[in-house]
């Protein structure tokens, strides 16, 4: 059975009772994304609050606001919230991220792991469903919601599946926003890119390419991928 505390160098993540657990996807996104210093940050699609608490730990003046629409993960992310150093920071509600962009709330950086399996068969737990496919918030109603809440200067840093690249450029246009930064992140170097790391903004400017190797072979990691998330595992 998977262990159900998940230990960081500053912080434990309980991830029992969500449907999304603590997985490469998030520990990614949260060590790559640009968060800026001071300022607001949201965490679009929390789940145990793992991206809010990595944002907490290498921003630590910011005010950080964690979503999701599902009440149990609500509850863990709170959980693991308020048995952290950033407690006071840190703040989780429960509510769609297409209602939360109306609310006029603007942020300096967005950051998510969003559900993204536009195709193939739904889980049989609805709410890994939820989680984890795109059935509720389709990739463009994704991005509107993002350039709804971002600062005029704001930026917006998500993971996504490499398949969609071409896809989350047209949908990015389509809100005014421009990928400004991207990251083909490969298992392993003879492997192909199953996610990129995206980063916009609306400002346009020449957009930087970047490639992350994963590991060398099984369990052994490559030292650039150990020097991203070397503040957070114990292992590194």
């Amino acid at each position: 059975m998977r262990e159900s505390v998940f230990r960081f160098k500053q912080f434990a993540v309980t991830n029992k009772d969500s449907a999304m657990k603590v997985g490469t996807d998030g520990v990614l996104i949260g060590a790559w994304a640009d968060c800026g210093i001071g300022g607001r940050i949201l965490d679009a699609g929390c789940g145990t609050g793992l991206i809010a608490l990595m944002l907490a730990q290498r921003n630590q003046p910011a005010q950080i606001t964690a979503i999701d629409i599902d009440s149990t993960a609500c509850a863990e992310a709170r959980y693991n919230v308020a048995a952290s150093p950033w407690s006071e920071r840190i703040e989780v509600h429960q509510t769609d991220i297409l209602d939360y962009c109306r609310s006029g709330v603007k942020f300096d950086a967005v950051v998510s792991n969003p559900p993204f399996y536009a195709n193939g068969l739904l889980c049989p737990d609805g709410k890994r469903s939820i989680a984890r496919h795109a059935v509720g918030l389709p990739l463009d109603a994704f991005m509107e919601s993002c350039s709804a809440l971002l600062a005029d200067d704001g930026v917006l840093s998500f993971i996504y599946p490499t398949e969609y690249l071409d896809d989350i450029v047209v949908a990015a246009g389509n809100v005014g926003l421009s990928v400004t930064r991207l990251c083909r992140v490969l298992p392993r170097a003879d492997l192909p890119s199953k996610r990129v790391l995206v980063q916009c903004r609306r400002c346009p400017v020449e957009m930087k390419e970047e490639t992350l190797v994963i590991e060398i072979d099984r369990n052994v990691y490559t030292e650039a991928y150990k020097a991203l998330t070397r503040d957070f595992y114990l292992k590194f």
